[in-house]
């Protein structure tokens, strides 16, 4: 099933658990969307270095800097560019880290929710394919 919006892009998935990578890598490829993994902070930013990136959809617990500290070096690099912070951890704990500013999912997310929340925040930044 290819985005039914035809949005063309490449989102970076940052997690440091292998199966979260693996998962969501397999539905943003049948969503049509192309992918760029990193299982920490330095290898994001690496990536953000070399490879024109679309989206950055991250964990909230990463090694290295944690997701937050990570976007904010996301948003001095490169303010246009779009991320989505994911955790599997309680409620509670999330909103001691102050994310409710930034687009949030919490883990396990179903599909669905998951592709709406990054044709959301791709809207209006990627390219429409022909």
């Amino acid at each position: 099933m290819r985005d039914q919006n035809n949005l063309s892009a490449r989102i970076l998935i940052v997690d440091d658990n292998p199966l979260c990578i693996k998962i969501l890598s397999r539905l943003c490829s049948k969503w049509g969307f192309e992918t760029v993994t990193a299982n920490n902070s330095q290898q994001a930013l690496d990536a953000l270095s070399t490879t024109s990136i679309d989206l950055v959809v991250s964990d909230i617990y990463i090694p290295g800097m944690d997701g937050l500290l990570l976007s904010k070096k996301i948003k001095e690099v490169n303010p246009s560019t779009p991320l989505i912070l994911t955790s599997g951890f309680e409620a509670q704990e999330i909103e001691s880290k102050n994310v409710a500013k930034r687009p949030f999912i919490q883990k396990p997310y179903t599909p669905s929710e998951m592709h709406e929340l990054i044709v959301n925040q791709l809207h209006g930044k990627v390219r429409k394919s022909a």
